[in-house]
């Protein structure tokens, strides 16, 4: 009976005495929360870049029943703009005057695509330009209305 308790008492110690320590690292090849902090942040998928003018020029386009010429024109108003909106963007000058140069650029754009419509093209440039105006009111205003909301969450928290 004594030998079968020295026996146990013996094997009990040297599985305390043991490494049992399965967490930690330094050649124990077990986990610690160092090698779990990438796998909860998926990487955002890459968005392939999209060619502005190319883009808005397809639009008008497919939406104006343009022509070969006419087409090719667009494009050339369209990167026109496009330059000079970016060199607007660059200047060192405070926001409200880019904003006002990028309105008299915009402005300019519209005004000589309008020049090589027909009369049936003005009409459908003008509905897509209301279209796309009164779409940035929403927004404006949907994102307006998030702010509002957050807002009187905060206050009520």
């Amino acid at each position: 009976m004594k030998i079968k308790i020295a026996s146990f008492i013996i094997l009990f110690t040297l599985f305390l005495s043991s490494e049992m320590n399965a967490q930690y690292r330094n050649n124990r090849n077990g986990l610690d929360r160092s090698m779990m902090s990438g796998q909860g942040n998926p990487t955002p998928k890459k968005k392939k870049p999209v060619d502005q003018v190319l883009a808005t020029t397809e639009r008008l386009t497919t939406e104006l029943q343009l022509d070969g010429f006419q087409s090719a024109i667009v494009k050339t108003i369209v990167e026109d703009y496009k330059n000079a909106s970016t060199s607007i963007m660059e200047e060192q000058v405070p926001n409200e005057l880019k904003y006002e140069k990028l309105t008299a650029a915009n402005n300019t754009m519209e005004a000589k695509i309008l020049e090589i419509l027909n009369d049936k093209q003005k009409v459908k440039f003008a509905e897509l330009k209301d279209k796309t105006q009164n779409k940035d009111k929403k927004d404006k205003k949907k994102r307006k209305g998030k702010k509002d909301q957050e807002v009187t969450e905060t206050v009520e928290e």
